[in-house]
């Protein structure tokens, strides 16, 4: 079976579980689970929820790291370490372009689990 998704490096990924597709394919369908919450956290930062953004954005970035979405994953941890230094202006910048490519990453995982029956 062949593995190509876009905003998806499958090798990585696949290579992080010593080849183990079953394995892997279990972490695309949890991701594709779990991901619209953590993702759905992160769309309206504020003071407030600041916090709680700081932990979405870190359990983004490991799930995303996980499955090879190491562009996700790196922008996730970029969000991370200025929700920990409370540079909410600096997320706000970010933010919007962010949710947009975690979105699409989703969507085309969703595309290709449903386009491969798994």
């Amino acid at each position: 079976m062949t593995i190509e998704i876009p905003g998806i490096d499958e090798k990585k990924g696949l290579r992080l579980f010593d080849g183990d597709i079953e394995l892997y394919l279990f972490l695309l369908n949890a991701f594709v689970s779990s991901a619209p919450e953590v993702i759905n956290a992160m769309r309206n930062v504020s003071e407030e929820t600041i916090k709680n953004y700081y932990v979405a954005s870190h359990r983004l970035k490991g799930n995303a790291s996980q499955i090879g979405a190491e562009n996700l994953s790196s922008k996730a941890a970029e969000l991370e370490s200025l929700a920990k230094g409370g540079d909410l202006s600096g997320i706000l910048t970010l933010n919007e372009a962010f949710i947009n490519e975690a979105d699409a990453v989703l969507e085309n995982i969703r595309i290709w689990l449903k386009k491969n029956n798994t």
